[in-house]
């Protein structure tokens, strides 16, 4: 019930209603972080207008929360956007050897149409982080090791079970069922963990991301170490050994000839 007259409340009603404005709409962005190994490899997202026509869209940036910079003017739509760390990191005044895991930047945006220029609510979340290219089932060599025995081959998978952090579903590479007559009941707490900012207060992006190292003992108390002696591609060769005295070599193959990030 009202005191008014009924009122026309129909789209084709010109005195009541006009459409004025426009916001952004944009897909989730693809990969979902900025690679600190790929400086140069760029995140993409499509964007397009909702409302008026644009005659312009301002890309905004900002890192960590900070204030807000410039990025790029686009002058149609619809249009994929293609930033790459580098280029986002452009006037904030730091470079990647500065960015840790877990920085973030956020891209927004200005609509200017003929009526006036209008801010878009939701924004674009880009993270930093280290591409995970470790985990996986992998055609292992065996050579050199503890029993004197011949080359084994066979397939091993590395499941991470947290971030940065690994697991092998067989440390020793096939050498305890040739040496032992059979697999280890269980590895223990052995795992291959990526740097920390915690554990390497000095270390560079890329070290963080690429240097490894065994935490943990196995299910006799042993500690191990690996070492990685070449990245050639898709081969990876490490040598291991433990304080048992058990010790090899393994040249890990990617079967679907992918690279090997450049583990140290």
């Amino acid at each position: 019930q009202s005191c008014e007259d009924e009122i026309d409340l129909a789209p084709d009603a010109p005195d009541l209603f006009s459409n004025e404005g426009a916001v952004v709409s944009f897909s989730s962005p693809t990969p979902d972080f900025f690679d600190t190994g790929a400086p140069d490899a760029p995140v993409s997202f499509d964007i397009t207008t909702l409302g008026e026509s644009a005659t312009s869209i301002r890309i905004l940036k900002s890192l960590n929360g900070g204030g807000q910079l410039e990025h790029a003017t686009v002058s149609s739509v619809p249009a994929t956007i293609q930033i790459s760390l580098q280029d986002a990191l452009e006037g904030t005044g730091q470079s990647v050897a500065d960015m840790k895991v877990g920085d973030a930047f956020r891209f927004s945006f200005e609509v200017t149409t003929a009526s006036g220029t209008y801010v878009t609510g939701a924004s674009v979340g880009v993270s930093v982080s280290c591409s995970t290219k470790v985990p996986g089932t992998y055609e292992y060599t065996s050579t050199g090791y503890f029993c004197d025995g011949d080359p084994l081959t066979g397939t091993v998978t590395i499941t991470e079970t947290e971030t940065g952090k690994y697991v092998f579903d067989d440390f020793a590479f096939g050498t305890y069922q040739e040496c032992y007559g059979g697999a280890a009941s269980n590895w223990g707490t052995l795992a291959i963990v990526r740097y920390t900012d915690e554990s390497c207060d000095e270390c560079s992006q890329s070290e963080l991301c690429n240097t490894i190292s065994m935490e943990g003992v196995d299910n006799y108390g042993d500690t191990w170490t690996y070492t990685v002696e070449s990245v050639d591609g898709s081969e990876l060769t490490l040598s291991w050994e433990n304080t048992y005295g058990e010790f090899g070599t393994v040249v890990l193959n990617r079967p679907d000839g992918s690279n090997w990030p450049p583990l140290k």
